[in-house]
């Protein structure tokens, strides 16, 4: 159900949850990885994912098609930067973990 749930008003804060929520489930990432992650760090020929875990271990993770498709439209919709974070505030700052963890809560209380 939370893959499926695609919001009607395309603001940047739902886009934003939406997309997270499939990078989490399609890769496993952790939310910590997820709100690190840069632009370059997506291999969109490859359809692979770099992730900076634990430790300063960097590990590469493929993901579907469909979240390539969620990542390019969100790219080029919120003219994300190269070098930028990929999820990030509108001022290009990054997103706090609490912020993340209470809004998926919150999506995944109305959704049932």
């Amino acid at each position: 159900m939370l893959v499926s749930w695609n919001p009607k008003p395309k603001n940047l804060y739902q886009r934003r949850l939406h997309l997270l929520a499939l990078l989490l489930l399609d890769t496993g990432a952790r939310i910590t990885e997820a709100l690190t992650l840069r632009v370059t760090d997506v291999d969109m020929d490859n359809m692979l994912i770099t992730l900076d875990g634990k430790g300063r271990k960097q590990r590469i993770i493929p993901f579907s098609f469909a979240l390539r498709k969620a990542l390019h439209r969100f790219i080029a919709d919120f003219r994300r930067k190269p070098g930028s974070l990929l999820i990030a505030t509108w001022q290009d700052t990054p997103v706090r973990r609490i912020t993340v963890l209470r809004s998926i809560k919150l999506l995944c209380e109305q959704l049932g």
